[in-house]
């Protein structure tokens, strides 16, 4: 069920309810499960938000110990999220 209370300036996607499930997240995080789960992911760094306007962050690089390998995968995640947000928005 759309917000009818907000207008969506970009798209012409409905805009999701704060309280619904974004199934895209969903599919994202178990993925990133699965890969924890086999020994593959060995680090990570996420952030979001949640539907009562809270930041949430989480990290662990328990087992990876090169921090400046950490901080050039944000600046890379950064300048892409900034480009694709920017290519959807147009």
């Amino acid at each position: 069920m759309a917000n009818e209370k907000v207008v969506n300036l970009f798209s012409s996607e409905p805009v999701p309810a704060l309280n619904e499930v974004n199934e895209s997240l969903v599919s994202v995080l178990k993925r990133a499960l699965e890969l924890a789960e086999s020994g593959s992911l060995q680090s990570f760094i996420g952030t979001g938000w949640t539907n009562d306007g809270f930041r949430f962050s989480v990290y662990d690089h328990s087992k990876h110990t090169n921090f400046y390998e950490m901080l050039g995968a944000l600046e890379f995640l950064k300048d892409e999220y900034k480009e694709r947000m920017q290519d959807d928005n147009i």
